[in-house]
């Protein structure tokens, strides 16, 4: 449940989790005392909210949503719902537009039951954008373990929606790509770059993952070759890059001119050889004033994409917030699912 490492006073005076090696023994299993749900000093760690899900003592799932007609089944063993309380929320890209209390059935042990929310809060509405309807099972009393009114589980439905509008194409081609092929956006310190690359997780270890990464020379992609062609207000850039181990991979980017600025669309192909890369992304490094991060995917806490059990919504909180300090670093902060995200400073 939590992690088994211990404070331990550097020469420096500054105090660390040490874990197994760190104190001169040569029998011991390294970091995976440190696989807990919990850090050493009892702070949660992200897949905590994970296993509270998992652990829900409720399922949700819509049987009609045109009739708001919604089922809920007890997956305890002994008790009814009755120290619970239901409450909804629709939420449209993101943002609550309607929340309120639904009638919870007292539902037994192990038994399924029918509840209703109305009907003309699930049609899609005038707003476009996505929409789900939110369930917060809390706590009608207290308990040693929790006060009344504390969220014990929740379950997300998608509602239909009407997709967003499409970005207009502008009337003349911006200049966003230089000759060299590379796309320049506001502050932005250095721009975008194709990575094949990530910090290993505990897991990447095993089975040599993550040596296969060093040996294809993912941590040093090099352009190769660029070709920049313009039809209209469309640039294709098409590069070859070459791994540390002279790899080779094509990435091509549509950069397409738009009234609010420029849509770019990335293609990489990557060759059989690379067969399980760290992950196919762009890089992007912008200024350290930034510091302030709002986005719409799962969260509020971290997700990755094989453990994303997380509520889809606008989250916002510090860049720096993202961090998660596992005792030995690597790969954390990720968000699974992310539909957009904006950066910004605090004026």
């Amino acid at each position: 449940m939590w992690d088994h490492g211990l404070n331990q006073r550097l020469e420096d005076g500054t105090i660390r989790s040490a874990y197994g090696g760190d104190y001169g023994e040569t029998k011991h299993d390294g970091n995976f005392v440190c696989d807990g749900m919990f850090f050493p000093d009892r702070s949660p760690k992200p897949a905590l909210q994970e296993v509270k899900q998992i652990s829900s003592p409720i399922k949700i799932s819509a049987k009609n949503l045109k009739t708001g007609r919604f089922e809920i089944f007890n997956k305890q063993f002994f008790n009814d719902l009755r120290e619970f309380k239901l409450r909804y929320e629709i939420t449209v890209n993101g943002k609550v537009v309607i929340s309120g209390d639904a009638k919870l059935p007292q539902v037994k042990a192990r038994k399924n039951a029918i509840f209703t929310i109305p009907s003309k809060f699930l049609k899609a509405g005038d707003g476009a954008g996505e929409r789900f309807i939110n369930f917060n099972l809390e706590s009608a009393v207290s308990k040693p373990w929790a006060q009344m009114g504390f969220e014990v589980a929740w379950a997300q439905i998608a509602l239909p929606a009407k997709p967003l509008p499409k970005a207009k194409p502008a009337k003349e081609r911006k200049n966003f790509v230089t000759q060299e092929g590379l796309i320049l956006l506001p502050s932005c310190e250095v721009a975008p770059k194709l990575t094949l690359w990530r910090a290993p997780t505990d897991n990447d270890l095993i089975g040599r993952i993550a040596e296969k990464w060093d040996n294809w020379g993912l941590r040093d992609l090099q352009r190769s070759n660029v070709q920049v062609t313009h039809k209209g207000t469309t640039t294709r850039v098409v590069t070859t890059w070459k791994s540390g181990a002279g790899i080779t991979i094509k990435h091509e980017q549509l950069v397409e001119s738009v009234e609010s600025g420029i849509r770019v669309t990335e293609t990489v192909t990557l060759p059989k050889q690379l067969d399980d890369v760290a992950r196919v992304g762009i890089n992007f490094e912008l200024s350290g004033d930034l510091d302030q991060l709002v986005y719409f995917g799962t969260g509020p806490f971290e997700t990755m994409p094989d453990r994303a059990i997380g509520k889809v919504h606008r989250w916002s909180s510090g860049v720096a917030d993202q961090y998660v300090p596992y005792i030995k670093p690597q790969e954390n902060g990720g968000h699974a699912g992310v539909r957009w995200f904006s950066i910004s400073n605090r004026t």
